[in-house]
């Protein structure tokens, strides 16, 4: 039964592929019209050639429109069967992922360890922020102020991309363009910065500094076309 009804699929799916389209049928039509009204002389087989091409012009545009329908059918089909291959976050989606789970504790154990005991203990900050102290520079209370902060946004930022990245919302590749950009400038301005107080460009190397701000355009660089290009991208944030 099974095989009966496969021959006779394959039958109907050959006699489609195989048939006059609806362009075709038109064609015919106008052409059958044409010679019957220019060559026939007949009224018999003139009424006949008549009927006929007026059958093959409208069987022709009824045919066009099902294959317009049949179409756009199709694409939707199409369109269905890549929303559910990029369905699941998978493919290199897994990176950005990686990289958005870990930098919130990296942040968080930057944010503790390195300017929370600045901050909030009076005998260093005073060291470098009063005019009259060894360690004083009056870029270093911006310097901090700079790094503690837009840590801080950072890392309220990176959670609220996870929320929607593991929601699949379609705006996560705007959030995701947006933040790999803020990163970026966010660096550059930091090593400014950080290179215009003398005991920092001291202790820190140049190529140091330098290698920071590349990591973060090549990241960049990456993944800003990979999120505005991908089709996984495009089929994985569809809510």
């Amino acid at each position: 039964m099974k095989e009966k009804k496969t021959k006779i699929d394959k039958a109907k799916q050959h006699t489609k592929e195989n048939r006059i389209d609806g362009a075709g049928l038109v064609t015919w039509g106008i052409i059958m019209f044409i010679v019957a009204v220019s060559i026939t002389k007949d009224w018999v087989f003139l009424s006949i050639l008549l009927l006929l091409s007026f059958y093959l012009f409208f069987k022709g545009i009824k045919r066009i429109r099902e294959e317009k329908s049949e179409k756009k059918l199709s694409v939707h089909k199409r369109a269905e069967t890549s929303n559910k291959k990029y369905n699941k976050i998978g493919g290199w989606l897994i990176l950005p992922v990686i990289g958005l789970v870990i930098s919130p504790v990296l942040l968080l154990d930057k944010i503790f360890n390195d300017f929370l005991p600045v901050l909030f203990n009076n005998e260093i900050w005073n060291y470098l922020t009063l005019p009259t102290s060894e360690g004083y520079h009056p870029m270093w209370a911006a310097a901090l102020y700079y790094e503690f902060y837009g840590n801080i946004a950072m890392l309220i930022f990176i959670v609220i991309i996870l929320i929607f990245f593991f929601k699949k919302h379609k705006i996560t590749p705007v959030l995701m363009i947006f933040y790999l950009i803020a990163n970026l400038m966010f660096v550059f301005f930091d090593q400014i910065i950080i290179q215009s107080i003398p005991s920092v460009t001291e202790v820190v190397e140049v190529e140091r500094v330098y290698i920071e701000i590349v990591r973060a355009f090549i990241s960049a660089a990456i993944w800003i076309p990979y999120f505005i290009f991908s089709k996984r991208v495009k089929g994985t944030f569809t809510k």
